[in-house]
């Protein structure tokens, strides 16, 4: 069985972690977007001018990852639903 092109460099620091759906919101002020850790979609907020067309408005966000950090990691629905079981991830309430 041939490897996932989107596995070399990404997955096991986010082993067993938690994620909650929600609208991409950039990490600072000097970041306009961020990546999928996996197929490198860009992910950019629905409100941003330069926003492009094929980005992502909204995504899962790593909870905790790295420690003390929320929404560092950011992971496309495609990808999350094609490894969600094989990492072991979970998705918590956005309100939590």
């Amino acid at each position: 069985m041939e490897e996932d092109w989107r596995l070399p460099g990404a997955g096991e620091f986010l082993n067993a972690a938690e994620f909650r759906h929600k609208a991409y919101e950039p990490g600072n002020e000097s970041n306009d977007h961020d990546h999928c850790a996996f197929c490198w979609r860009k992910f950019m907020e629905d409100t941003n001018p330069l926003r492009e067309p094929d980005s992502l408005g909204a995504g899962y966000a790593a909870v905790d990852r790295p420690p003390g950090e929320d929404d560092y990691y950011w992971v496309c629905d495609e990808c999350f639903e094609d490894f969600r079981d094989r990492f072991g991830w979970s998705v918590i309430p956005s309100g939590e």
